[in-house]
Parts: structure tokens; C-alpha cells; sequence
């Protein structure tokens, strides 16, 4: 007698799943004459506390996966049993799906994140390492995210299959990773003072040595020329892409923490435990130094236009620069150390991640619009999609959480099943913002 919210069909098409705001799913047997007409009621699955909203079956047939309003996603076989209860959203948890090989789940929330399970009931969070990930990038294409953790690995996650290599890249801890603009190298840095190159079959391309001590960040030019590492021996190096040294840039006081090509490839921003942000040409000559930080600078970002620098600071707080120097805005919200800070790649927004263990997302101006929490630790990186609509964040808590920042997809999940249910349900309280 409730709405039913979802229906799927097994693999072989031989059992129907349906949903419901009963908080219950139901295997349906189908008679093989009238296609829409459903047979005999193989099973009930309960224990759900709250609606089922999306139902999904395994691709070999074996499983069932359910989301519900109750926060939680729930792994079942095909004869009902509950193999495990999967918590970890804090609020409704509206699509569930599972990977092409079976070895993945999927599910999406209204808390504006996208988790990743290990299909047996494993292990919460895309990617986990087992010590600090320090550093997260999406590819430029926007088919992968890579991971740089202390524990001297690298994770490559495929988004389509959801597929993990993992390879041990340095002989000490790894403090940042970078896609080259065309997706097909990445560069690592490590505290064993060099960076590296590789494809992304962990084949070693090149290995960048020259740095005195642990190098601790890592860029690419955006025109695919140069590759700058950032360094505690208070350099910053520019190297070409056969590992070959081209510059060398002197003059901060201090371990130098992050570096960033501007969108033109013409000018590189250094950030470092002196407390300023250091602008460059890129042939070595210093154009300009900001100081308005009361503490270490740990990361600095161009706007994708070029025309406004960011920089993340252990004083608590991101600030907003024009290329002259001129400062033009002070992002207060983080309660603890900005660790790291990024602008979307259509430039309309920045993210920010905290040693407080959120991460905040501000519009351009200024006007903080959400945090996200949802991490145990200090957050060290954070990193868009090319399509702005996801947000990677690498944590001291050893793992990587996806941020959904597509609302109109959650919109509208959402408020499909509750027109649904308001219209079985006349005496519900109808919802303006879904329009009816």
C-alpha cells in the first residue's frame, strides 16, 4: 500500500527488485507471458529503518544492493540474506550501483558525497592507504584520480571500471602527485629528495634527482613543457620533461611547501614556511613577494583565467591575490591550519582543506558555501573534476573521499521519489523547492 520507488531487473531478466517507502525490497518472479505483469512474490528483504530508494543488482546475479533514507546501504544475496550493512553517509543515500566487475559499489547521497565499497562489505572511501595520503589529483580527462600516501605508494583509480593499481614508487614517503595536461604521465615527489615520472602502467620514466632535501610539491606547466618541484631545501626547481634540470629558483627564507604554473605557463607561484607566496618568471627572475600571512604558506593556486592567485596558510586562512600583489579578500572559516587550496576548473569556485579535518567550498568572492566533513583527521589535499562536479579530498585519516557538487542530479533524484510519495500521500506536506 506505500509507493514504490525503484524497480530493477536481474541480469537473466528472470527477477524483478522492487523498492519501497514500506522500507522494504521485494523479488518478484516474472510469469514469461505478460511482460509487465509481475508473478509469484519470491521474497520479502527487511531491515531497512527508513525508505528503500534505489535497488541494484550485481552483474553475475548473485547480489543485491540497497540505498535507503536511513543512511546506510545494505548487500544482500538473492535468497534474502543480509551480508552486510555498509554505514558511512550522513544522510539519505538516493543511488547505488555496482561496478562492471562486481568488485566496487557505488552510492550517491544527499550529505553531497560519493562513496566507493569494496562489494564483500570492505573497506569505506574510494582509496585507502595505510598511512597519511598527502596528496590527490584528478586526470585532466577526467577518467582517473591518483594518490601520493606516506606509506611510498601510488594509487591509480580508473573511475569508469573502478578499478586500483597501487605500486610503490619512492624509498620514502610521497608528498605530492601531478597529471601531466594530457593525462598520460604523472609526477611523484617524495621526502627522498627527488621527483619521478611514470606512465600509468607504474612504469618508471624518469627520475628527477638534484634537490638537497625532501621535495614537497609538484606541478606540470600547462603547456606541457616544464615540470617545478617545491622543496625543504628552500628551492624551487624547473626541469624539463626528460628529467633534464633547466632553473633553479632561489630567495625564500624557508622549506618551500607548493608550486603552481599560472594558466599561460609564463609565471610560477611559490608557497613557503617563511610565510609568503613568491611569484616568478619562468625564467628565475622573482616578479614579486606577498606577505600578508601570519604564518607558513603550505599551498598556492592560479584562477583558471590567471587573473587571481590563492593561497592556503597555516594562519587558518585562504587569501585571494591579483598577480600585482594586491591582496583582494581573507576566506575566514577553517579552525585550524589551510593545508591546501584549489580553484574549480570553471573558476567559479574554491576548495579548501584543513588540518580541522573539513574541507570548505567557497564561491570566488568570498562566500563560504559548505563544509564537508567526513574525514577522522587533518584534510592535506584537495582536488576538482575537470567538470567541477566532484571533489577528491586526501586525508591523515588514510583515505580519499569523493564530494558530489552536482545538485541538480541530487535534485532530482530526490525529488522524484518525493512527488511520489506526496502524491499517495495527500495529507503530506508538499515540498516548494521540488516545485510541487
Amino acid at each position: 500500500t506505500q509507493p514504490v520507488v525503484s524497480v530493477r531487473f536481474s541480469p537473466d531478466g528472470n527477477t524483478i527488485a522492487s523498492t519501497s517507502t514500506d522500507n522494504t525490497v521485494k523479488l518478484w518472479q516474472t510469469n514469461g507471458e505478460l511482460i509487465d505483469t509481475l508473478g509469484e512474490l519470491i521474497d520479502t528483504l527487511e531491515g531497512h529503518r527508513n525508505w528503500v530508494l534505489d535497488v541494484s543488482f550485481s552483474s553475475d546475479g548473485k547480489r543485491l544492493a540497497t540505498a535507503s533514507a536511513d543512511h546506510t546501504i545494505k548487500l544482500w544475496n538473492t535468497d534474502g540474506e543480509l551480508i552486510e550493512t555498509l554505514a558511512g553517509h550522513s544522510e539519505m543515500v538516493v543511488d547505488v550501483s555496482f561496478s562492471p566487475d562486481n568488485k566496487t559499489i557505488a552510492s550517491a547521497s544527499v550529505d553531497k558525497t560519493i562513496r566507493l565499497w569494496a562489494s564483500d562489505g570492505g573497506i569505506l572511501a574510494p582509496i585507502r592507504h595505510n598511512q597519511t595520503v598527502r596528496s590527490v589529483s584528478f586526470s585532466p580527462d577526467g577518467e582517473m584520480i591518483a594518490t601520493a600516501s606516506a606509506d611510498n605508494t601510488i594509487q591509480l583509480l580508473r573511475l569508469q571500471d573502478r578499478t586500483i593499481k597501487a605500486f610503490s614508487a619512492h624509498g620514502e614517503g610521497l608528498t605530492a602527485i601531478s597529471f601531466s595536461p594530457d593525462s598520460t604521465i604523472m609526477a611523484s615527489a617524495s621526502e627522498d629528495k627527488t621527483v619521478k615520472l611514470w606512465n600509468l602502467d607504474g612504469s618508471l620514466l624518469h627520475t628527477l634527482e638534484g634537490h638537497q632535501d625532501q621535495v614537497w610539491g609538484v606541478s606540470f606547466s600547462p603547456d606541457s613543457k616544464l615540470i617545478a618541484s617545491a622543496s625543504a631545501d628552500e628551492t624551487v626547481k624547473l626541469w624539463h620533461l626528460d628529467g633534464t634540470l633547466f632553473k633553479t629558483l632561489e630567495g625564500h627564507q624557508d622549506q618551500v611547501w607548493g608550486v603552481s604554473f599560472s594558466p599561460d605557463s609564463k609565471q610560477i607561484a611559490s608557497a613557503s614556511n617563511d610565510g609568503t607566496v613568491k611569484l616568478w618568471n619562468r625564467n628565475g627572475k622573482l616578479l614579486n613577494t606577498f606577505k600578508e600571512h601570519n604564518d607558513a604558506v603550505n599551498w598556492v593556486s592560479f584562477s583558471p583565467d590567471g587573473e587571481m592567485i590563492a593561497s592556503a596558510s597555516s594562519d587558518g586562512t585562504v587569501k585571494l591575490w591579483n598577480p600585482d600583489g594586491k591582496l583582494l579578500n581573507t576566506l575566514k572559516g577553517h579552525n585550524g591550519a589551510v593545508n591546501w587550496v584549489s580553484f574549480s576548473p570553471d573558476g567559479t569556485l574554491i576548495a579548501s582543506a584543513s588540518s580541522d579535518t573539513t574541507v570548505n567550498l567557497w564561491s570566488r568572492d568570498g562566500h563560504l558555501i559548505n563544509t564537508f566533513k567526513g574525514h577522522n583527521d587533518s584534510v592535506f589535499g584537495v582536488s576538482f573534476s575537470p567538470d567541477s562536479k566532484l571533489i577528491a579530498s586526501a586525508s591523515k585519516d588514510k583515505t580519499v573521499i569523493l564530494w558530489n557538487l552536482d545538485v541538480d542530479y541530487l535534485l532530482e533524484r530526490g525529488c522524484s521519489w518525493l512527488y511520489d510519495y506526496w502524491h499517495h500521500n495527500r495529507e503530506g506536506k508538499r515540498d516548494q523547492l521540488c516545485g510541487f
